[in-house]
């Protein structure tokens, strides 16, 4: 074999080589892209079964377990699923299987799901009334909570707090973009100063009732910026959070701000 051959076989090899690795990785993005946030909560419901999980409000909520799930990774499921906690919990569930909600899990679990809802609900009202949470820490208060709420024991101190907190946005959050969905509405913008001389912009959008003349704006972002607002900075803004909102350009039919010179 002269070296001209050689040198050729070597290239062709290297070119089949290369050509396997970009395939191999395209294939691995591919898998990934099967596992990604694009999948919603009802359907990732489908996909691991109605006996274990539910989705409500855009998020997957385990049966057993009496709590979210992240559905966005097919990955983080499957390591609920095989938790010692989730096996456990799921085990007491099989000899309850009665088509009522009452009768649906045992005892214990009906327990725990009770006390779930006593503590969202005191995270929900104690954010509502702009309420701070190491109130909860508060022995007079937590004496009032178990002589006369029900399950108000189970209400933990402020640390125990925190993980419901961010459950409990997660569900205001996706409950405010359903209210949007298909709807009208109008965009506020506001703009301030803080005690730290940033700039402080503020979004609020509201849903045009149909049957109502009252128009409500909720806020859904608050920016901080260290430079001056500008028209750039403040479409960019609107952009984002209509994009995290889902709310289409078609929908807007107006916009409210008291500074025309970033209109």
């Amino acid at each position: 074999m002269s070296e001209t051959e050689s040198v050729t076989d070597s290239s062709e090899e290297e070119v089949a080589t290369h050509s396997s690795q970009i395939v191999s990785r395209e294939a691995s993005r591919n898998r990934k892209r099967l596992h990604s946030s694009n999948v919603t909560a009802k359907q990732r419901e489908s996909m691991a079964g109605k006996e274990d999980y539910y989705a409500d409000g855009g998020l997957l909520f385990c049966r057993p377990c009496s709590k979210i799930v992240d559905h966005t990774r097919q990955g983080s499921l499957n390591r609920h699923k095989n938790r010692h906690t989730h096996k456990a919990n799921k085990k007491k569930t099989v000899t309850h299987s009665q088509k009522t909600l009452t009768t649906t899990f045992p005892i214990s679990t009906q327990a725990r799901l009770a006390n779930a809802t006593v503590v969202c609900g005191w995270v929900k009202a104690s954010a509502a009334a702009n309420f701070p949470l190491f109130a909860s820490n508060n022995n007079t208060l937590r004496k009032f909570f178990r002589e006369h709420v029900r399950c108000g024991g189970a209400i933990p101190k402020a640390g125990g707090l925190k993980p419901y907190l961010t459950d409990c946005y997660k569900v205001g959050k996706n409950n405010i973009k359903e209210s949007f969905v298909k709807k009208k509405v109008i965009i506020f913008f506001d703009e301030t100063y803080d005690s730290l001389g940033r700039f402080v912009s503020c979004i609020l959008v509201a849903a045009i009732p149909i049957d109502s003349p009252e128009i409500v704006p909720v806020l859904l972002e608050t920016f901080f910026e260290r430079e001056p607002l500008n028209h750039g900075k403040v479409a960019r803004q609107i952009m984002d959070v209509m994009a995290e909102y889902k709310i289409l350009y078609e929908d807007v039919v107006g916009y409210c701000t008291d500074n025309a010179l970033i209109c």
